[in-house]
């Protein structure tokens, strides 16, 4: 895409697995969830801390992303499975050391998602974005791509919903006298089979962008090329007239 002359990618992402913990202590946040360190704001007022923006569940300054890959993992079942006892443990061990009465509190779930492709890609006309939407939505089927459409920039946003997962899972404290301090809802069992789909959905992933690919090479670059060989062509015929005259 970049070797175009009409688009260049911004912000992208080939498809992940991933999931969030509403409940983890971000870096660079205090046990409320408030922002501490060096910005702006602080510079002006100092005493103030800064609340994050965003809900608790958005991911936005706040909470922890507990895994994250892009890859296709032979062992993700079980790198998902020790995520979540780890996350639980923090849990765990957050409320017995909390300053507020916690240890009743009813847990968040962690999100679990397979996110599909995400490009943004930066068209230097309306034509030529409509012209990549077409395409995306035509022959790739990415149908909830579209266009952001500003003074600045004309940008195409490339996505589908159509590999997409999105589900809770808990993890709850086990009693004292239980040999594991954590207990997983779903069990492992569920979470394995859970770790086969995404990775067949990350193999899909692929398959869509090797198709997207195509489609870019296929339609967009040869008529690209058409185009400049009818330029080239043009300014070899008006050089060979001039010099005649």
């Amino acid at each position: 895409i970049n070797r175009h002359p009409e688009y260049v990618t911004l912000s992208s992402c080939s498809g992940r697995v991933a999931m969030f913990d509403p409940d983890g202590k971000y870096e660079g946040t205090d046990d409320n969830n408030v922002a501490v360190g060096e910005s702006q704001e602080e510079t002006t007022n100092p005493p103030s801390k800064q609340k994050l923006k965003g809900t608790k569940i958005s991911g936005k300054g706040r909470g922890k992303w507990i895994f994250v890959t892009h890859d296709i993992l032979p062992d993700l079942g079980q790198r998902i499975i020790q995520s979540l006892q780890t996350a639980g443990q923090e849990r765990f061990d957050h409320r017995k050391t909390s300053k507020e009465n916690t240890i009743h509190e009813q847990p968040s779930p962690i999100t679990f998602k397979h996110e599909p492709p995400l490009l943004h890609i930066a068209a230097a006309s309306l034509e030529a974005g409509k012209k990549l939407l077409h395409l995306a939505k035509g022959v790739c089927a990415m149908r909830e791509s579209g266009l952001v459409v500003t003074d600045q920039r004309v940008t195409v946003e490339l996505r589908t919903t159509g590999t997409l997962l999105c589900l809770p899972l808990m993890v709850q404290s086990m009693p004292a006298s239980s040999e594991r301090s954590v207990s997983l809802v779903p069990g492992e069992d569920y979470l394995l089979s859970l770790a086969d789909m995404a990775n067949e959905r990350m193999v899909q992933n692929g398959l869509l962008l090797e198709k997207l690919f195509a489609a870019v090479r296929d339609e967009l670059f040869e008529a690209c090329t058409a185009e400049i060989s009818t330029i080239d062509h043009q300014t070899t015929t008006s050089t060979t007239s001039d010099e005649e005259g």
